[in-house]
């Protein structure tokens, strides 16, 4: 079987995968963690909206007029997290992620480094 998907991309292997499985696969464990990610998540999202990254990141997707693009393809839409925006399924996606990772970036990056310097000054005595 892996051979029949020899050279297919690993997000389109992990689509497929997720695609295939049941929520009753899955165990409770797991399930619960899903769900406190997914709620980490989107509150990273709604906590670094108004950040100047995660606005770039926005005004880049391409907003949708019910159902279509603004050239009048036929596009399945995905809603931007903290904004009545429409956009195209890979557009928010990105602008989704962006407004996830800017949080951690301005949040648990200075927090790691502070806390390395003084775990490093610790050891210094």
């Amino acid at each position: 079987m892996a051979e029949r998907f020899a050279g297919e991309p690993l997000a389109a292997r992990i689509a497929r995968e997720a695609h295939a499985r049941s929520l009753d696969d899955l165990r409770l464990e797991v399930m619960d963690k899903t769900k406190l990610c997914l709620f980490d998540l989107i509150g990273r999202a709604f906590e670094s909206r108004a950040l100047p990254w995660s606005r770039q990141a926005v005004s880049l997707a391409q907003v949708l007029q019910n159902g279509a693009s603004i050239t009048g393809a036929s596009i399945t839409g995905a809603s931007i997290t903290g904004t009545s925006i429409v956009a195209s399924e890979g557009d928010a996606a990105f602008a989704n992620a962006v407004m996830a990772t800017v949080w951690c970036a301005r949040t648990c990056i200075p927090a790691a480094s502070a806390n390395a310097r003084n775990i490093d000054r610790a050891k210094k005595y």
